[in-house]
C-alpha cells in the first residue's frame, strides 16, 4: 500500500488494495501478542481508510471549487481534526477549503510512520 500510494493508485485500486490489507492485518493480528506493534498496525489501516474517505469525499463534493479534489473545510472536518491538518486556503465566497491532495498525502505519511515504527518492533 504504501509503495502505491508513492508512485500513484487510481481511486478503484486503492479501494481493492484497502480490502486487501484490511483482511491480512486481521489475520496477522490473530498471531501478534505485542500491544504496541498490534497499535500501530491498527493505525496504519486506519489511517489507509480514512484517506479511502477522504477520496471518497473529494469524488462526490457538491461544491465546484477552483482546483479539482478541493473539499470545502467542513465537508473533511473530522478528518483534519484527527490528523492535525491546517493547511487551508479561502475561496472567494470566503470559505475555508482543503486541498484534498495535500490533505491525503498527509494522511498517507502517517500510515508510512505507523508501518515503519511496526517494522522497528518486528526487527527487534
Amino acid at each position: 500500500m504504501q509503495s502505491a500510494t508513492e508512485v500513484g493508485i487510481s481511486f478503484q485500486e486503492y479501494s481493492s488494495r484497502l480490502i486487501d490489507l484490511k483482511a491480512s492485518v486481521d489475520e496477522a493480528m490473530r498471531q501478534i501478542s505485542d500491544s504496541d506493534l498490534k497499535r500501530e498496525l491498527r493505525f496504519a489501516v486506519e489511517a489507509y481508510a480514512d484517506g479511502l474517505d477522504l477520496w471518497n469525499r473529494q469524488l462526490h463534493t457538491r461544491y465546484p471549487l477552483k482546483q479539482s479534489g478541493d473539499l470545502l473545510r467542513e465537508e473533511a472536518k473530522d478528518i483534519c481534526e484527527k490528523y492535525g491538518i491546517k493547511d487551508f486556503s479561502t475561496s472567494t465566497s470566503g470559505a475555508e477549503i482543503v486541498n484534498g491532495q495535500k490533505a491525503l498525502n498527509f494522511i498517507w505519511v502517517f500510515a508510512k510512520t505507523a508501518i515503519e515504527k511496526a517494522e522497528k518492533m518486528i526487527a527487534k
